[in-house]
């Protein structure tokens, strides 16, 4: 990650830290991009524990005897 950088990850990791009284205490625009950010992150981790879990599922059911 380069210093200074803005990107996705950043803004969540910040508003995953901060405590909610910051974040709201924050102006309107940081924390609609803030909360865009962490909501982004948050279903990307989600949808791949979701695929990580229908790929288990599988292969569960096509070890089953016949």
């Amino acid at each position: 990650m380069v210093e200074g950088r803005l990107d996705e990850a950043n803004f969540a990791t910040a508003a995953a830290y901060q405590s909610p009284v910051a974040l709201f205490g924050s102006a309107e625009d940081v924390q609609a991009t803030l909360l865009a950010a962490l909501c982004s992150s948050r279903q990307a981790q989600i949808t791949n524990v979701l695929v990580d879990l229908l790929a288990a599922l599988i292969h569960k059911i096509s070890s089953l005897p016949r």
